[in-house]
């Protein structure tokens, strides 16, 4: 005989909500006595009973106020209300809790507070403001609680104070509705400025029974001479100003409107009342020129080389015909200018210029023609000068080649003593004053190179001698 035994156990679950077991049912409710019978290895039966233990899932509602945006739990940034928004956590019973979202966004707002006041106003922030400002700003609480930022837009405008000064005789109404029969300097009354601000203004208040006139002067006034040098007046008391007197007043011009005069020259003007009171004013009255100087030239002129080959230009200004202007004063130039020396032949181009005082110019041109005449003695052979005293005198203050076209197209060099070039020229026309580089060379000795060609050369000593 072999026995079997049959067992029994007990089998723990722990679940959440409900759960189906071994014998079929699902259990909602924890549970210790529900038994299933199974076959155990030995073909006997062994008896399970079930020790359940159901823990429950739970809901939940999350209720949110904020401002402007909020980050949940779930890691989203709400900028609006919402109410549909869930999460799953774990609870204490490792079941699922499922939270729901009730959140409401309260907004932050902004807004602008726009004042205009006079002279200084006190904000909200506790500052006082003595100038218009529109960056100033300030943080409230607003009826949900959330910041409401409020910029500050305000004028200022000022109040401002004058003086009214009026001149009457014997009485005067003033602004403030008073009749004053003496001088006053204290009155003062308020009114509204274009600003809207108050305005203050104070009285000066002169009154005299027969106070002196008084003339003003228009500022200096300009004239143009006709063509015979006058100037007729106009009447300029219409220019002028006459105030004061408690008597009539009228207005006189010296000269007299209509005189005629030749010159610049003051006017003045007298103002008068009734009781032989008056008062004077000069102004300065500048005469110009109608019309600008003209000059007329010579006619064209010949001038012969003497026996250097040198022709002194002369003074033409003296036959130049000028015709006079109202101007007291010319200033007549000759460009070239008398004095100027030339030493080759050809043709020179002259200029006269007349400027009046006023700086008024005219000019006119002429030729001169320089030329050889064989009668003149002029050299016909090139002599080279061999001393030059440059001191400013007008008297051989220049190397001159006398008769220089026996070299032009040729190279003229000037050597100091240690073979140094000082000066050097292509056509050279008598023109060096014994200078190196806009310097005045030191006495001494120096040589000269005339090239011309490969074949024709001049060379020799040259003193400077101040």
């Amino acid at each position: 005989l072999t026995i079997n035994n049959s067992n029994t156990g007990t089998d723990v679950v722990t679940a959440c909500d409900s759960y189906l077991w071994i014998d079929g049912n699902t259990y909602t409710e924890s549970n210790n006595t529900a038994t299933h019978i199974l076959t155990n290895a030995a073909d006997c039966d062994s008896v399970v009973t079930i020790d359940l233990t159901i823990n429950n899932s739970n809901t939940g509602t999350d209720v949110i106020t904020a401002c402007d945006t909020y980050t949940w739990i779930d890691g989203n940034t709400y900028t609006t209300s919402n109410n549909t928004a869930t999460h799953t956590l774990l609870n204490a019973a490792n079941c699922d809790s499922v939270v729901t979202l009730d959140l409401t966004i309260n907004n932050s707002n902004t807004g602008t507070d726009v004042i205009t006041a006079c002279d200084t106003y006190t904000w909200i922030d506790g500052n006082t403001y003595t100038t218009s400002n529109n960056t100033a700003t300030h943080t409230l609480l607003n009826a949900a609680d959330c910041d409401s930022v409020v910029t500050l837009d305000l004028t200022i405008n000022n109040s401002n104070t004058g003086t009214d000064v009026i001149t009457a005789c014997d009485t005067y109404t003033w602004i403030d509705g008073i009749s004053y029969t003496t001088s006053n300097n204290t009155a003062t009354h308020t009114l509204l400025n274009a600003a809207n601000c108050d305005s203050v203004v104070t009285l000066d208040l002169t009154i005299e029974d027969g106070y002196f006139p008084i003339a003003t002067c228009p500022g200096d006034q300009e004239g143009n001479l006709d063509a015979s040098c006058n100037f007729i007046l106009p009447d300029y008391t219409l220019l002028a100003q006459a105030t004061g007197s408690c008597s009539s007043l009228t207005v006189l011009q010296s000269p007299a409107t209509g005189s005629i005069i030749s010159e610049s020259s003051y006017i003045t003007l007298t103002a008068a009342d009734g009781n032989g009171n008056i008062s004077k004013c000069s102004f300065y009255l500048s005469l110009y020129d109608k019309d600008n100087p003209t000059v007329t030239c010579p006619s064209d002129d010949i001038l012969i080389l003497d026996q250097y080959c040198e022709a002194v230009v002369l003074d033409y200004t003296t036959n130049s015909t000028i015709v006079n202007t109202c101007s007291t004063t010319t200033n007549i130039t000759q460009i070239p200018q008398a004095g100027t020396i030339y030493s080759i032949e050809g043709t020179v181009d002259m200029k006269i210029i007349i400027i009046d005082d006023n700086g008024n110019s005219d000019s006119c041109y002429f030729q001169v023609l320089i030329e050889k005449d064989d009668l003149s003695g002029c050299l016909t052979e090139m002599v080279i000068n061999d001393l030059i005293t440059p001191n400013g005198d007008g008297k051989n203050d220049y190397w001159i080649i006398h008769e220089p076209s026996f070299i032009r197209g040729c190279t003229v060099m000037v050597l100091n003593r240690w073979g140094q070039k000082v000066f050097e020229s292509k056509n050279y026309e008598n023109t060096w004053d014994g200078t190196y580089n806009n310097t005045p060379l030191p006495d001494g000795s120096y040589y000269y190179f005339i090239q011309c060609n490969s074949k024709t050369q001049y060379k020799g000593g040259l003193t400077i001698l101040r």
